[in-house]
């Protein structure tokens, strides 16, 4: 798992203190970068974003991420921030003030400042498609096929089980009416996934909040992170 937001350095994905995170960049140039690091370094992966998220609810006894632990970098900002700015803070840490930001199991900003692509998940018109391990691809081919896609908006109930780990299964319109409190976009068939929010995503970011778009789309606000499975 990393410390930080990923910057690409020497065309390679790296997670590194003291520098801004790459963004405007495709999920698909991310992975090549991660890969670049040899074998078993990808980009955030679900499988393992959805261990982090089981760690959280088992640690706070709350899927309300922004309540329980702090706003992230998600309100009253303009840009990101450079990476090791919450380096004196401990391995879980937040506040409410929509600008600093919030750190969990040593990962800094594991929501908010910028999004993270996220591999292993992927959809067609209906259903979800998910692949544990990668290769990954952008298109999800050789993917398996998971439960019902819902509605967009905001997350109401996950569906579990042990191929996929916990993807939403459905939404309501109101934040403080749903259970996890995070967004949820359904887009169409062969999109992308990025998680987590960003420097003004306010209360749609989170521990589970969901967003996808195009693979050939860049933005700003979307950037990657390096993980690595030992071989």
């Amino acid at each position: 798992m990393p410390a930080y937001k990923g910057t690409i350095y020497n065309s390679k994905l790296r997670s590194l203190c003291g520098v801004a995170p790459t963004v405007t960049t495709t999920i698909g140039a991310f992975r090549t970068a991660a890969n670049a690091n040899g074998t078993g370094y990808e980009i955030c992966e679900a499988a393992k974003r959805t261990f982090l998220q089981a760690l959280f609810i088992l640690l706070f006894r709350s899927t309300n991420g922004q309540a329980a632990l702090g706003l992230g970098r998600t309100t009253g900002n303009s840009s990101a921030v450079e990476s090791g700015t919450l380096n004196d803070k401990p391995l879980i840490w937040g506040d409410q003030t929509g600008t600093n930001g919030v750190k969990f199991m040593g990962i800094e900003h594991f929501w908010g400042n910028v999004f993270d692509f996220m591999d292993g998940i992927s959809q067609d018109s209906a259903d979800f498609l998910y692949k544990i391990y990668g290769p990954y691809n952008d298109s999800g081919s050789g993917y398996l096929t998971g439960p019902a896609l819902p509605n967009g908006g905001y997350i109401n109930d996950m569906d579990f089980a042990n191929g996929y780990g916990m993807v939403p299964s459905a939404t309501v319109s109101s934040e403080s009416d749903s259970q996890y409190h995070d967004s949820f976009y359904k887009g169409s068939s062969g999109v992308v996934r990025y998680v987590g929010g960003y420097w003004g995503g306010g209360t749609g970011a989170g521990a589970f909040c969901w967003d996808e778009y195009s693979a050939s789309d860049t933005y700003s606000y979307i950037g990657a992170s390096l993980f690595a499975t030992p071989q």
